[in-house]
């Protein structure tokens, strides 16, 4: 059940670099690095199509420091991906809207094909680009008699979801499957769950976890905007809405859906859920700004300094974390013996891939079981119930005294600095 989840082109493309080039840390990311810095790219391209210079500059800048798209360009995920192709597929699923040529049918079918197998978040967005698409066509006499090689797109793109759909349902053992995405593995949904909903829009607009609910009004902004980006995204054009809206709708209610939860809510939410919404989240944010271009330039000019500075802000306070973690780091890295265990929340490895050419490789640090509300129900995980040394390296906004307080009959060290605390403790 901890094998990794991914998708199957997705890890055969890390073998083949690993294979052809080297299994070092610097080749096997590589192809993630590249699938973000060709999302750019792409990204470029589409708010091109659809908007002004100074929307698309704006937007540029937001999608290029947004620190999770950052972070993950780094790891041996597959998220990138998922960001990648629902740029690349909503830009030529909207080319096929307006034009129909052979030459961008086959892009289309191609990018589906290829979304599908590198990118377990395209399950919701291949069916609603391939349905709205349909009815687009069928609704415009114009575009009926190209109707065939439309419905022929949905067939290839249903058949292959289908087959791999149904290799899922095969391959894992009974009761443990995940096709890790939220809408086969989502937290179970109650009361207290509801504040994954409040990090959605925080985490997609650049704040990391280790800023406090005390910036809310900073992501308030940007939600208002979204809200009033739809809106007049629907009186523009509303085919391309629905294009917009209809995959980030589906993904989000999917998170309702009960399920037995084989990933953590934490993973769920924050990596696969988030970083596959962030390109649809900013075209209505583009939307809602080139709205307000168009009916007053001071607010627009306001609003465009408001989200570069607070963007820069974020960006440096992470960065001011990650530095501030290096005198701990120093520690563990002297003080650790073979065999102990390492565990940090998102801060901690953030610091430890930034600081690379330190001693502990990224992959010996597992993932804190992490409890934002209260840290100390992380001492009472599985994880830290059998014996051993541990390290616990925390980003500085994690509650470590009452993590402390539950280790107390451990008789934990501890070790603190601007950017977070270290903890070690052994257990008999």
């Amino acid at each position: 059940p901890n094998a990794q989840s991914a998708p199957s082109l997705f890890l055969l493309l890390l073998k083949f670099s690993g294979e052809v080039f080297s299994y070092d840390e610097l080749f096997v990311v590589f192809p993630v690095c590249l699938a973000s810095i060709l999302s750019l790219f792409y990204f470029y391209r589409l708010l091109k199509k659809l908007f002004p210079v100074g929307i698309v500059l704006l937007l540029l800048f937001l999608f290029s420091f947004n620190t999770s798209l950052i972070y993950y360009a780094g790891e041996l995920k597959p998220y990138s991906f998922d960001v990648f192709f629902s740029i690349v597929l909503l830009f030529y699923v909207l080319q096929l809207k307006d034009t129909f040529s052979v030459n961008c049918w086959l892009k289309t079918v191609l990018t589906g094909v290829l979304a599908i197998l590198f990118s377990n978040a395209m399950f919701f967005a291949i069916p609603a680009f391939g349905g709205i698409l349909f009815f687009y066509y069928l609704c415009h006499k114009e575009r009926r008699r190209k109707i065939v090689p439309v419905i022929l797109l949905n067939m290839i793109w249903g058949i292959l979801l289908l087959l791999c759909l149904a290799l899922a349902l095969k391959t894992v053992p009974r009761g443990m499957f995940s096709f890790h995405a939220p809408f086969f593995a989502p937290i179970p949904y109650n009361g207290e769950n509801i504040r994954w909903y409040v990090h959605l829009f925080r985490n997609v607009f650049c704040f990391p976890y280790a800023l406090s609910v005390r910036y809310f009004p900073f992501y308030l902004f940007p939600l208002a905007l979204a809200c009033i980006g739809g809106w007049r995204a629907w009186q523009d054009d509303r085919w391309k809405c629905l294009f917009i809206t209809i995959p980030l709708l589906l993904t989000y209610m999917a998170s309702l859906l009960r399920h037995y939860p084989i990933d953590s809510g934490e993973n769920i939410i924050y990596a696969r859920l988030i970083l596959f919404t962030i390109p649809f989240v900013y075209l209505l944010v583009a939307s809602g700004m080139n709205w307000i271009l168009l009916k007053q330039r001071l607010i627009f000019h306001v609003l465009f300094l408001y989200f570069i500075c607070v963007n820069l802000f974020i960006l440096l306070s992470t960065f001011h974390i990650t530095w501030a973690i290096d005198p701990l780091y120093r520690i563990l890295e002297k003080g650790r013996k073979e065999g102990d265990f390492i565990y940090a929340n998102a801060g901690g490895k953030a610091a430890v891939y930034i600081f690379s050419e330190k001693q502990i490789p990224l992959h010996d640090i597992c993932d804190l079981p992490y409890e934002e509300s209260d840290l100390s129900v992380c001492r009472k995980t599985p994880v830290f119930q059998a014996p051993g040394k541990y390290w616990v390296l925390l980003c500085h906004a994690a509650d470590a005294d009452r993590f402390l307080d539950a280790l107390r009959e451990n008789k934990p060290l501890f070790w603190k600095s601007a950017g977070g605390t270290l903890i070690y403790f052994e257990r008999e």
